[in-house]
């Protein structure tokens, strides 16, 4: 009676455990069915083929191949479709059963080499029966891997090859060489392209290779010219994007005020006031918008796909600090704000309060003064800041200097190169001098001693000796350099004399 209690309670205990564990371990199941494979998906943008453009616009080609990969590397993520789910999927499951068959045919090679180990009879049927466990379970793994489709990432994370990152672009692979080089770099997709010129303009052909249809999936030419590059960058970035990430791209308005004011998106020029709907690839992009006398604005904006920012702004007005700029004793000097010219001192000037003003004067005599000012202050220059009080006129007072002529300073820098040589060389002489002495005491004492450590100390001593001969022939033909230098310059920058003929020589 007490064996049939037992028997019900140790029943009711596993029916207990059964109900009790086995939601957690389906919960176990569906988080392993829903893992998902394959979360990458790689790009590798090849070098361009610039062979077509002459030398002096072969350059154009490496500007044009930074700035696709700038836009590429705002790309975050890429939806994939149907057919590229398909393929990815057969591609997992094709490895996880010949893996899984694989190690099946392993345990089974194990079993039955045990046969052939001598082993005695007790080991062999222990060992035998953990092969077999293994073979068991190898085959219910196998049986699972057949069953069951894996799970593939439908929005992998977008990357470049490593190489792109640290700009290196590898050479395009010949035609039919294609999925090899996919399968090398370890890459989804690879992107190339081949820059030419087109009667005065420039056109640029790109082509996008996708391992899952092993076939050039995406082609686009654009022609411009080379004034227009920034604007048709940004355009075959965004398409170019939007086909990456097979996403469609977002749409930017810009309403600015004042009507002069230009808008840039991501540092390229978008338009000025009123611009019309362009498209932009989908992520976070950088606006920024400024006119001349009104207080700049930046904004972080997320550009979501398929969709339509309008942008509202209207810039405030500057505030304006008002001065006179003046030159003491030199009425009518020229004064420049940057390279703009402004006009004669003395002369009233309205500048932006809160921004770095570069002012300049060339008096009539040629003599020059510059003064860095923001804020009611000189940051430095040459000029003097004065404020009478609340109310009263404030100015720029400069103090003016004859420009260094441009052969005067080369001589100047010659003949200080010269001086510092020869210091130099006064320095490595004794230095080495003294180097050099020590090092033969311990070469002529090396032959009267038989201890290796002598031996070894002369070694060292006798490449010391040469160093330092080294050093006192490198400092010698650098004061010989500056000196012929030196000369040739201030030879150079002389006024050359004017020779005449006499009566006789005539």
């Amino acid at each position: 009676m007490r064996e049939n209690q037992r028997g019900c309670r140790t029943s009711l205990i596993i029916i207990l455990l059964m109900v009790i564990g086995f939601p957690a371990y389906t919960k176990g199941n569906e988080e392993m069915t829903a893992e998902s494979l394959n979360k990458e998906w790689v790009l590798c943008v090849t070098s361009f083929d610039v062979s077509d453009l002459s030398v002096s616009r072969r350059l154009m080609g490496d500007v044009i191949l930074r700035d696709i990969v700038a836009s590429l590397e705002k790309v975050k993520t890429r939806y994939r479709k149907e057919e590229e789910l398909s393929y990815y999927q057969d591609y997992e499951w094709s490895r996880s059963r010949s893996q899984a068959a694989k190690t099946l045919a392993d345990k089974r090679n194990e079993r039955d080499k045990l046969l052939y180990q001598g082993e005695p009879g007790w080991k062999y049927k222990k060992d035998l029966k953990a092969r077999q466990a293994d073979i068991v379970k190898a085959e219910e793994d196998l049986l699972k891997a057949e069953n069951n489709a894996p799970y593939i990432s439908d929005r992998p994370l977008f990357k470049l090859v490593e190489a792109n990152k640290g700009g290196d672009f590898p050479m395009p692979p010949q035609s039919g060489a294609e999925y090899k080089f996919c399968m090398d770099q370890k890459a989804d997709a690879f992107l190339t392209g081949q820059i030419s010129e087109y009667h005065g303009r420039i056109l640029l052909r790109l082509q996008l290779y996708t391992l899952y249809s092993r076939s050039y999936s995406y082609a686009d030419e654009t022609i411009f010219s080379s004034e227009d590059i920034s604007a048709a960058m940004r355009e075959v970035g965004s398409r170019l994007a939007a086909e990456v990430s097979e996403t469609d791209p977002a749409v930017l308005a810009f309403h600015v005020k004042p009507e002069n004011a230009i808008a840039l998106v991501n540092g390229a020029y978008a338009g000025r006031g009123e611009i019309p709907p362009a498209e932009y690839s989908p992520g976070t992009s950088e606006i920024d918008i400024f006119a001349d006398d009104h207080a700049s604005k930046r904004i972080s904006l997320d550009l979501s796909s398929s969709t339509i920012h309008d942008i509202y702004i209207n810039l405030a007005p500057a505030a304006l600090s008002s001065l006179i700029v003046d030159v003491p004793g030199q009425a009518g000097s020229s004064v420049y704000l940057g390279s703009l010219y402004l006009g004669v001192t003395p002369l009233r000037v309205d500048l932006p309060y809160a921004s770095f003003a570069y002012l300049s004067v060339e008096t009539p005599g040629g003599e020059t003064g510059q003064a860095v000012y923001r804020e009611d202050s000189v940051i430095r220059g040459s000029a003097e800041f004065i404020s009478a009080g609340a109310g009263a006129e404030k100015s720029m007072v400069y103090e003016t200097s004859s420009p260094v002529d441009p052969g005067e300073k080369r001589v100047d820098t010659a003949r200080r190169k010269f001086y510092s040589a020869y210091g130099r060389f006064w320095i490595a002489l004794p230095v080495s001098m003294l180097v050099i002495g020590m090092a033969e005491n311990y070469i002529e004492a090396q032959p009267y001693s038989s201890s290796m450590d002598m031996y070894d100390k002369a070694t060292n001593a006798g490449y010391s000796r040469i160093g330092a001969y080294a050093l006192i022939g490198l400092t010698a033909a650098d004061i010989i350099f500056r000196l012929i230098r030196y000369l040739y310059v201030s030879g150079a920058d002389s006024v050359p004399i004017a020779r005449f003929k006499t009566e006789e020589q005539q």
